[in-house]
Formats: C-alpha cells, structure tokens, sequence
C-alpha cells in the first residue's frame, strides 16, 4: 500500500548557499517516490510530502540531503485514512 510522508527539512545555516546550489542544480534523485507537494518558507525551512510504498526510498532520498539539512520524516494519512482507522476502532 502507497502510504505518504511528510519529509520537513532545515538548512544548516553554514551550508545555505552550498544547498541552495545543490536544488537550483535540479540533480535530485526521488527513486521512485511520487512528489504530492512542497513548500518552501522563508526561513530556509519547509517541508514536502511525498507518496510511496517503498520505505527505503525515503531513507536514500534523505541521504542526499543529509549533509547540508537537518531532516525530520514522519508518516501522514488524509482524512480518509483517519476515518477508516477510526470506523475500525471505534466500533463498540
């Protein structure tokens, strides 16, 4: 099952121009994972969720950026997932 993430991202402030070099250069690798979305803020922070049923891709996306970023992964579900979860657990 395709399951999504939200990966949130903060650049280390040493390395702004090294990674802002590195995503204006439009080398980065998604294995597989299918982009939904991703913001960006002002602060040279953001995050972006991604849809994927393959954990491992997460892991090696991360790698590429875990130099320069402090990156934090976390699983999300929409609405629908929420009330499937629920309608299952919540029956008396």
């Amino acid at each position: 099952k395709k399951m999504l993430f939200k990966i949130s991202y903060s650049i280390k402030e040493e390395l702004i121009h090294v990674t802002q070099t590195q995503f204006a250069g439009g080398d980065e690798k998604w294995y597989g994972m299918k982009l939904i979305g991703r913001w960006h803020e002002p602060s040279s922070t953001g995050f972006m969720v991604v849809e994927t049923d393959d954990y491992q891709a997460v892991m090696k996306y991360c790698q590429q950026w875990n130099r320069t970023c402090h990156l934090e992964v976390t699983p999300v579900g929409t609405d629908a997932d929420a009330a499937a979860t629920l309608s299952e657990t919540l029956q008396p």
